[in-house]
């Protein structure tokens, strides 16, 4: 877990970006500095995939990394979607999980599904 892409570490398999642990004034300016964090991850480690938690996030997310179109592949639980697109010249696996969908073990088990596809 890791609030900034600097301190994931080097050999990470699997990462969680967080937002502020305080409550901010601006949620567009969270949005902003999250999807800031991720593109700097992505283009640090050679993760092969991203799990937004809820669409406003994975707009930002997908705004900041250019992405413009996405393939939707599979549901990996109910209201949490996959797909795939096209960034930065690889392949990237993307799934969003719907804010009041899953349990607290809902992230954990989409991120081993997309690392075992």
């Amino acid at each position: 877990m890791a609030h900034r892409a600097d301190e994931i570490a080097a050999d990470a398999g699997l990462a969680c970006l967080m937002a502020p642990g305080s409550p901010q004034a601006d949620p567009a300016a969270v949005l902003a500095a999250l999807a800031r964090q991720a593109t700097l991850a992505l283009a640090r480690h050679r993760f092969d995939g991203l799990i937004a938690t809820g669409g406003d996030t994975l707009a930002a997310l997908l705004d900041a990394l250019a992405i413009d179109t996405f393939t939707l592949t599979c549901e990996l639980a109910p209201g949490f979607p996959a797909g795939t697109a096209a960034c930065a010249g690889r392949q990237l696996a993307i799934a969003m999980k719907a804010g009041g969908f899953g349990g607290p073990e809902a992230l954990r088990d989409a991120a081993w599904r997309l690392l075992c596809r």
